[in-house]
């Protein structure tokens, strides 16, 4: 399953810290917790990061907590959480009797000298992708005026229901096929203007149940897919902080007791398409 390109919590937090005090614990700044912790469904559980708070002065971009005991709880069982490979700061479960369901509720507990961070968060129901348009995307023939009219070919329309008939929040991902080897863009046809981190969502609005994809917004040809993940506010309201970089004072969002972060869960649904030229 493709990651989601994760919005770097070190950098929003530094901001914060040089704009207001007043959520500061009693503890001292290198003693400050600063969770990043992600649950994908049906995946095994390593996307638990633990640092402390970035000086506002520092040049590193965040500091790895490699001694914290780091638990997960569900359903009343306490599943321990070992450190990774690596001077990383990073916590994973190795065994296999944790599973990531739907549904599910987890409690997250981190340990470190003598402070106890937590949270807590529920697994999205999955998403179902419904109907395509097409399945395969045709960029516009280039003419002696330039690039090419484009038709109904030209962009697909990817539509999903309703989780359970409520409003739910939802972020894409749309990127090649990491095993499909892409052909080079032709020279004869000039490359469309691409996002580099290749996901799009649609400004603030995340309740949203179509998404159009236009060949004007594809780099290459090839085999691509679509991912769709079902989201949690808290994820949702992490972006909010980016108003920090408009020069707006506010305080990052965090779902952290006795700490700052973000502890959330994905659960994600895809389908594959592929561009080709005319």
């Amino acid at each position: 399953m493709k990651r989601l390109h994760i919005f770097p919590l070190s950098l929003a937090l530094v901001l914060f810290m040089s704009c207001s005090e007043s959520k500061l614990p009693v503890a001292p700044v290198s003693d400050q917790l600063v969770i990043q912790a992600y649950l994908f469904a049906n995946r095994p559980v390593k996307d638990i990061r633990i640092s402390t708070l970035v000086p506002y002065n520092s040049q590193q971009e965040y500091i790895p907590v490699n001694d914290a005991i780091v638990t997960l709880i569900k359903n009343g069982m306490t599943f321990s959480l070992a450190l990774a490979k690596g001077d990383s700061g990073f916590y994973a479960y190795s065994g296999n009797d944790l599973q990531v369901e739907a549904g599910d509720r987890f409690q997250l507990q981190v340990l470190h000298n003598d402070i106890l961070a937590t949270a807590e968060t529920v697994v999205p129901d999955a998403p179902k992708i419904g109907t395509l348009s097409r399945d395969t995307l045709w960029y516009p023939a280039r003419t002696s005026k330039g690039r090419g009219q484009a038709t109904d070919s030209s962009f697909i329309n990817v539509e999903w229901q309703k989780q359970n008939g409520r409003d739910s929040l939802y972020y894409v991902v749309i990127q090649p096929k990491e095993s499909y080897k892409l052909p080079s863009w032709p020279e004869n046809i000039p490359v469309p203007y691409s996002q580099e981190s290749n996901y799009w969502r649609t400004g603030n609005k995340w309740t949203f149940y179509h998404y159009p994809i236009h060949y004007f917004n594809l780099k290459f040809a090839g085999e691509y897919v679509f991912y769709l993940y079902h989201i949690n506010r808290e994820y949702a309201d992490l972006y909010k902080v980016r108003d920090v970089f408009q020069g707006k004072q506010m305080e990052a969002p965090s779902n952290i007791e006795n700490g700052y972060g973000i502890f959330t869960a994905f659960n994600c649904d895809s389908v594959r398409f592929f561009v080709k030229f005319e």
